[in-house]
């Protein structure tokens, strides 16, 4: 049951995601330097800088690192997912309230066929 996505592959999206980049940027805007992080997250100063400079980014430190920036970077990752597999709980709520409100609609225009029925006699 293989999808023939490796982790080479996986390597190369997050590479492509400018991860790096973008904690960067959410770094500069909160006033916190990628030394300041590192030293928050209970590691060596250079530790950030290190990790963002690698291929593999481990999921403690995107947590790690949204906390401290008050930002969510889980997000990035979820959203280079195919989109079949990546919906978020609001999205699953939301495809249910349409699932409901579709039902709803084919009942009424059930009725008001029926009702058109009545009338025409």
């Amino acid at each position: 049951m293989s999808s023939g996505f490796s982790i080479t592959a996986s390597e190369q999206k997050i590479q492509e995601s400018s991860f790096a980049t973008v904690v960067k940027y959410y770094s500069k805007e909160r006033g916190k330097s990628l030394n300041q992080l590192s030293r928050l997250l209970g590691k060596e100063p250079n530790y950030v800088s290190q990790k963002l400079q690698s291929k593999t980014i481990s999921l403690p430190l995107v947590y790690g690192l949204s906390i401290h920036l008050q930002v969510n970077l889980i997000e990035l990752f979820q959203n280079l997912l195919p989109e079949n597999i990546r919906p978020t709980h609001k999205e699953n709520e939301l495809q249910l309230q349409i699932e409901d409100l579709q039902q709803q609609l084919a009942e009424v225009k059930k009725e008001r066929d029926l009702l058109e029925k009545i009338v025409m006699k």
